[in-house]
C-alpha cells in the first residue's frame, strides 16, 4: 500500500474532529467525508420551577440523538519536514431532552415558592400562628395594580370551628387569588365529617401579563405540586483548521491541528406545572374546594460558542487496509447565551371560592429575554477503525467522548432572592413570608458542564 493510502485510510475518523491528515504530495489530494451516528448528552440538572425550602428543586437532563457531519481535507504542500493540509469540519446534532413527570404532595410544614418566567410588581404576605393549644390564625394578603385579595386575620377557639377560606379578583391585567387555611384540630377530621385540616397556612397567587408567582407557606400538608417537562436539544458547530503532521515510520504518524472553531447550542423547553391545594372545611361548614391553578411555560436557550481548537492525532496501519487512529483536542471559547420565555397562568375549578368565574381565568405574560457571557473550555476524545475498500473510498466506526465547562441552564433562584422576608424555621408552620417586589424581574441563568458520548460511522472518498 502507498504512503497516501495509509493517510486516505486515517481521514474518515480525523474529519469528525476537525483535523486532516497528509502525507508525501500532500498537494494532489483533495478528500470529502460523510459521517453519521448516535450521540447521548449529560446536561446540567434543570429546576422543575418550585423552590422549596429555600432551594430550588431540580431533576437530571439528558439527550439521546442523531449527528450528521461533513468534512473535507487538501494538501497544501510542505512545511519544512511536515505535511501540511487544511480542513473543514461542520456538524449538526438534534435530540430529545428527556421529559420529566415530577409529582410531589407536602406532609410537612414548609414554605414553596413558584416565579414565574417574569416575577411581577406586587405584594403577597402569609403570616401563620399556631400558637399551641386551641389558639390557630393565619393571616394572608395578596396586592397588585390596586386590587386585594385575602386580608384574612382571624383565630380558631375550641374544636368545633373553622374558618378557612378563598378569594378570587380580577386585575387590570390579570388576576390574583388568596387562600388560607386554620384549624384548632389541625390533626384530625373537620366536624362536617370532610378531610382532615391541615392545620395554619397561607397561599398567594398573582398573575398578570408581567410575570407571576405563587407562595404557600405554614404547614402545607396535603399541597400537592405536579410539573411535566419536555424539550428539544439541537447542537452545531463548525471549525477550519491547519494540520502539520510527519510520519514516524512506514506505518505511524503523527499529526497536529489548530484553527478558528464555533459552536451553537439551542435548548427548547415546554413546562406544566399544576398547583392543587388541599380541600379544607369551610367557613360556615361543608368543604371548601380550592381551584386548580397552573403555569404553563415556554423557554429558549440559545449559545454561541467563538473560539479555538487544537489537538492531535496519531495513526497507526494495522494491515494493509485496516487503521487505527487516536485523537485529542482542546477548545476554549467566549460563549454568550441568551434565555428567552413567557408563561400563562390560569385558574380553573373549585367550589365555595368567592368570585372564581365559571370558565375560569387565564392571561399570557409578555415573552421576556436575559444574557449572560463568559468563558467556556471544551475537551474530546476518540478512537476508531477505517478500512480501505478500495483506492480511493474508505469506511470508518469511531467513538468519542466530549466535555463542555459551560452550558446555561434557566435558573428561578432562591427564596432568599425573592422573598423580602422569611421567618419560618425548618419544619415549622409558624412564621412570615412575604414577596414585596416594586417592578418586575426576570428569571436568571446558571452554568453547568456537559459530558457527551457518541458512536458514527464515515464514509471518505479521495477525488
Amino acid at each position: 500500500m502507498t504512503v497516501t493510502k495509509f493517510a486516505l485510510a486515517a481521514l474518515p475518523l480525523l474529519l469528525t474532529t476537525t483535523s486532516v491528515l497528509a502525507q508525501e504530495a500532500a498537494s494532489d489530494y483533495f478528500v470529502l467525508s460523510l459521517n453519521g451516528g448516535a450521540v447521548y448528552y449529560n446536561l446540567p440538572d434543570v429546576a422543575t420551577g418550585a423552590i422549596v425550602d429555600g432551594e430550588a428543586e431540580t431533576v437530571e437532563s439528558t439527550v439521546i440523538g442523531g449527528t450528521v457531519g461533513l468534512g473535507a481535507a487538501a494538501g497544501i504542500g510542505q512545511w519544512g519536514d511536515f505535511d501540511a493540509s487544511i480542513g473543514f469540519n461542520g456538524f449538526i446534532t438534534y435530540g430529545n431532552i428527556s421529559g420529566s413527570s415530577v409529582v410531589r404532595t407536602y406532609d410537612e410544614p414548609g414554605v414553596v415558592v413558584i416565579p414565574g418566567f417574569t416575577t411581577p410588581a406586587g405584594y403577597i404576605g402569609i403570616d401563620t400562628n399556631p400558637s399551641g393549644g386551641d389558639d390557630v390564625s393565619s393571616d394572608v394578603l395578596v396586592s397588585f395594580e390596586g386590587s386585594n385579595a385575602g386580608g384574612y386575620s382571624g383565630s380558631v377557639i375550641g374544636d368545633d370551628a373553622a374558618t378557612d377560606a378563598g378569594q378570587y379578583e380580577p386585575t387590570p391585567s390579570g388576576f390574583i387569588f388568596a387562600a388560607r387555611t386554620t384549624s384548632a384540630d389541625a390533626d384530625g377530621p373537620d366536624p362536617g365529617g370532610g378531610p382532615a385540616d391541615i392545620g395554619s397556612a397561607g397561599y398567594g397567587f398573582i398573575a398578570s401579563s408581567t410575570g407571576g408567582i405563587f407562595v404557600a407557606s405554614g404547614d402545607i400538608s396535603g399541597l400537592e405540586i405536579s410539573t411535566e417537562t419536555s424539550g428539544t436539544f439541537a447542537y452545531a458547530g463548525a471549525d477550519i483548521t491547519l494540520g502539520l503532521g510527519k510520519a514516524t515510520d512506514e506505518t505511524t504518524q503523527v499529526q497536529g491541528f489548530f484553527g478558528p472553531s464555533y459552536r451553537y447550542m439551542s435548548q427548547g423547553s415546554e413546562t406544566s406545572i399544576s398547583i392543587d391545594i388541599p380541600e379544607a372545611a369551610a367557613p360556615y361548614g361543608g368543604l371548601t374546594v380550592y381551584p386548580t391553578l397552573s403555569i404553563d411555560r415556554e423557554q429558549d436557550i440559545t449559545t454561541h460558542y467563538l473560539g479555538g481548537v487544537a489537538g492531535f492525532t496519531l495513526s497507526h496501519l494495522l494491515s494493509d487496509t485496516l487503521t487505527l487512529t487516536l485523537g485529542a483536542e482542546g477548545n476554549i471559547y467566549y460563549a454568550n447565551s441568551t434565555l428567552s420565555g413567557s408563561d400563562t397562568y390560569s385558574i380553573e375549578g373549585g367550589s365555595g371560592v368567592a368570585g372564581i368565574p365559571v370558565d375560569g381565568d387565564s392571561v399570557t405574560a409578555q415573552s421576556g429575554s436575559i444574557e449572560d457571557s463568559g468563558m467556556a473550555f471544551g475537551a474530546k476524545g476518540q478512537a476508531g477503525l477505517s478500512f480501505a475498500v478500495s483506492d480511493t473510498m474508505q469506511i470508518g466506526f469511531g467513538g468519542s467522548v466530549e466535555y463542555l465547562s459551560r452550558v446555561a441552564v434557566a435558573s428561578p433562584g432562591s427564596a432568599d432572592d425573592i422573598l423580602s422576608t422569611n421567618t419560618y424555621a425548618p419544619g415549622s408552620d409558624e412564621g412570615e413570608a412575604v414577596y414585596d417586589s416594586p417592578a418586575s424581574t426576570a428569571a436568571s441563568l446558571t452554568f453547568g458542564d456537559m459530558w457527551g458520548f457518541g458512536l458514527t460511522a464515515s464514509l471518505t472518498g479521495q477525488f
